[in-house]
């Protein structure tokens, strides 16, 4: 039975075949840097230049994606599903539509996960965006990841993602709470 880890080797896989520049944000994000969670999808932003190509490879694979919605995305600016055929999984796919897509590409990490590279958007970026989308899930994903990463977190570049983001006190009202408990 496939699992939500097999979805991404696919979607990973394809995207580095094709050197498509990409990165994965979103729940997937919070599994690599703060606390593991149950999540049906995937979010990813990539550079949609090589979207046919992708979109092609993803179909082999056994995907299913609908061009109307593709064209849908791009124009509103947002993003288009790829579903599973056989699972409950799917893949959110966005472009690199403004600065806050552009800077989390940029800030990408390279990891590696069973000799597979992976491009996961940075703790900061997490942090910042997870605190913009702002439900309590969201909430709880960027202090899980602070906590996590802690140490190695660049403070300065954090504050000013979430300055720019409009998110500053919502930055501080969580770092006063997990200092609250972290006592």
């Amino acid at each position: 039975m496939r699992d939500i880890e097999d979805v991404m080797r696919d979607l990973v896989h394809i995207l580095n075949e094709l050197g498509t520049e990409y990165v994965i944000v979103g729940g997937m994000a919070v599994n690599c840097w703060g606390n593991i969670r149950t999540t049906r999808d995937i979010d990813v932003i990539i550079d949609l230049k090589d979207v046919e190509e992708f979109v092609k490879e993803m179909e082999k694979k056994g995907f299913i994606v609908k061009i109307e919605d593709i064209k849908k995305a791009i124009k509103e600016e947002s993003h288009f599903t790829i579903f599973d055929r056989e699972y409950v999984f799917h893949i959110d796919v966005k472009g690199v539509y403004g600065k806050r897509e552009r800077e989390s590409m940029e800030r990408k990490r390279e990891i590696e996960i069973d000799n597979l590279k992976i491009y996961v958007a940075s703790p900061e970026d997490v942090i910042a965006n997870k605190l913009l989308f702002g439900s309590e899930q969201d909430v709880k994903d960027a202090e899980s990841v602070y906590v996590r990463q802690k140490e190695k977190i660049n403070t300065d570049y954090l504050k000013k993602r979430c300055r720019d983001l409009g998110v500053y006190k919502e930055y501080k009202e969580m770092v006063k709470r997990i200092k609250k408990y972290m006592k």
